[in-house]
């Protein structure tokens, strides 16, 4: 009997998440064709081989995947302070980066 694997299926990019959020924000193929990478949770390769799309919905439903993306969703503001050259009073000031509803990531 041959050996099967399954392969990262770049339609799973088009996919959503349990929340109607897309996956494409945070799924990218492994460095090979038969695993996946969270970038939210900063997962080294995650094996679909022998479940395909059932290892990212698990990987989905895992507790760490949720808290991070809710902490992403929930952190999309960017607080800084400014200083004045000629003034010894400094302020605080928020930008709305994104919107609050998308997650942002950064990749390395």
């Amino acid at each position: 009997m041959p050996d099967y694997k399954t392969k990262f299926n770049q339609s799973w990019l088009n996919k959503l998440d349990s929340n109607g959020n897309s996956v494409k924000t945070w799924l990218k193929q492994g460095s090979s064709e038969t695993t996946f990478i969270c970038t939210i949770c900063r997962t080294g390769d995650l094996d679909c081989s022998n479940k395909g799309w059932k290892a990212v919905e698990q990987h989905m439903q895992n507790e760490k995947h949720k808290n991070n993306l809710n902490a992403l969703k929930n952190n999309s503001q960017l607080t800084f302070s400014i200083s004045a050259t000629t003034s010894s009073t400094s302020s605080t000031h928020t930008i709305q980066l994104v919107d609050p509803n998308k997650p942002l990531l950064f990749d390395d």
